[in-house]
């Protein structure tokens, strides 16, 4: 309370880092990952340093241990970008031992072998500069040892001279030019103290604005990137034009977002009828990482129904992970990025009151609540992504009719993800559930203002740890 009180943000981003790590040794990992995401929080106005070095680092280990690979990949890789550029070579050893631990886990050997001969040849360098610090230390020690000694005798034999030779006038002239001598050489000090004290800080000043200069450039960038990518999106009128009854709730946590949403209509011919497509996609990472992989993703798409001409939700899946896939092998580096997605395609019907619709998932489900019944019936995805994946089978194309009042909804794992509440806990897909049925009877429009409420209810303060994507349908 008292650092609150005085705006100490440095001290709270290390208080709170400090409790996450009580949570963490007590096996408690949301607690801790909430924590840890509180003392970032207290950072976001500063340029990366060493508190979110090691904020980082806990949170990948904490996400390790929850077998959340991607995520955790994520944030050491950001610490040990940060720690590289610091010289923190304590926190590089335990990012080498945990990138080695987490890319074991993902199969991949290259790169856990390499992590893991960087961690032993760093652990092996610290353990003989402790060594060496070591003997150094009880070196210093002994010759400190023998110079207060030393001072003891000289400080002795001063004394029985003075007590001696008390009333020598000479003794009071020794000691008088001695004192001016020492105020001389303080008096010099203090000079040569203020003078590098001023010449730090004109360069500590130089270097803030260099970097305040960059920071702005680089955010000037970023955020005009978000007008590129706003412009992917389908706009309003787009959407007012394909006839959908719909509310798209979309979040991103940073200035652009690793999450999209998609919309593709073909209008009615004599032999065919209308056809409106949808989708919810959450790409690998947010900010600008997930932002370029959302482009690969929505350039996918439109190929896939403009280019290719393909109207089934399943084959356009199939498809698009080809395309994906054939996008990241041009790269020298192995790249394993892809997308979670839930795609629906609803099909114009004669009479008003059914509706077809076909749906395919990518590890992301479709939820249906029908008019009247009071619960949330699940269509369950496919369990693998978009993208590089071993064994991957065609996609499933699940075919429904739908009556009107009914209402679908297409979402990535940001909403049910956010740390928040009275004990900083996930808000969970239940919980997410409960709130959709309490909504039912209301407007798309008024439901989606309920849903955006009881998010900010439940996040209050804290850091938003993921982009969000939902779309609410009504037939």
């Amino acid at each position: 309370m008292l650092r609150q009180e005085k705006h100490d943000t440095i001290g709270m981003a290390m208080a709170y880092h400090n409790i996450g790590i009580n949570h963490q040794l007590t096996n408690d990992k949301d607690s801790a990952i909430f924590f840890f995401n509180k003392s970032l929080g207290y950072l976001n106005y500063m340029s990366p340093n060493i508190g979110h070095a090691y904020n980082y680092l806990e949170l990948g280990n904490t996400l390790l241990q929850e077998g959340k690979l991607n995520e955790a990949e994520t944030y050491l890789l950001n610490s040990l970008k940060i720690s590289e550029n610091s010289e923190l070579e304590g926190v590089k050893v335990e990012v080498y031992k945990y990138l080695s631990e987490l890319y074991r886990q993902k199969n991949d050997f290259k790169k856990a072998f390499i992590y893991q001969d960087l961690y032993m040849s760093l652990k092996e360098k610290e353990e003989s500069d402790e060594s060496k610090n070591e003997i150094l230390k009880k070196e210093l020690e002994y010759a400190f040892n023998q110079k207060q000694e030393l001072q003891r005798v000289e400080a002795d034999n001063r004394q029985a001279v003075y007590n001696a030779e008390i009333k020598s006038q000479k003794k009071l002239t020794a000691y008088a030019i001695l004192g001016l001598i020492i105020l001389s050489g303080l008096v010099l000090i203090v000079l040569r103290s203020y003078n590098q004290k001023r010449k730090a800080n004109f360069i500590i000043s130089k270097q803030k604005e260099i970097v305040e200069h960059k920071n702005k450039e680089i955010l000037d960038s970023i955020t005009y990137a978000k007008y590129i990518q706003n412009a992917l999106l389908p706009s309003d009128k787009t959407i007012a034009e394909s006839g959908l009854n719909c509310f798209i709730l979309f979040k991103p946590k940073d200035i652009v977002s690793g999450d999209f949403y998609w919309m593709h209509s073909y209008p009615a011919s004599p032999i065919t009828a209308a056809e409106t497509y949808i989708a919810a996609v959450d790409c690998t990472g947010h900010g600008v990482p997930g932002a370029l992989v959302s482009v690969v993703g929505n350039n996918g798409l439109n190929r896939c129904v403009k280019e290719f001409g393909i109207h089934d939700t399943g084959k356009i899946l199939d498809k698009l992970s080809e395309l994906v896939e054939e996008t990241f092998e041009k790269s020298v580096d192995e790249l394993k990025d892809g997308m979670d997605i839930s795609l629906l395609k609803i099909t114009a019907h004669k009479t008003d009151s059914i509706a077809k619709v076909q749906w395919s998932g990518a590890n992301n489900p479709l939820w249906i609540l029908k008019k009247n019944t009071g619960k949330v019936e699940e269509i369950k995805a496919d369990k693998q992504p978009i993208g590089k994946f071993m064994d991957r089978k065609l996609f499933t194309s699940h075919q429904l009719e739908l009556g009107k009042g009914d209402r679908v909804f297409l979402f990535t794992d940001g909403y049910a993800d956010q740390f928040g509440g009275p004990a900083g806990k996930k808000f969970k897909y239940k919980q997410f559930e409960e709130i959709l049925l309490a909504t039912n009877k209301l407007s798309l429009a008024d439901q989606k203002i309920s849903l955006e409420k009881a998010f900010h209810d439940w996040k209050q303060e804290l850091e938003q740890v993921d982009d969000i994507c939902l779309i609410g349908i009504e037939i």
